[in-house]
């Protein structure tokens, strides 16, 4: 929370599926 999320979690919001987004800011919140 509050957390900026990593390079891979930025790459991953381009992903057109946004259920994808939600799995990697539980992998890195």
């Amino acid at each position: 929370m509050g957390l900026k999320p990593p390079q891979k979690c930025q790459v991953l919001q381009s992903h057109p599926d946004p259920r994808f987004q939600c799995s990697l800011w539980h992998f890195y919140p």
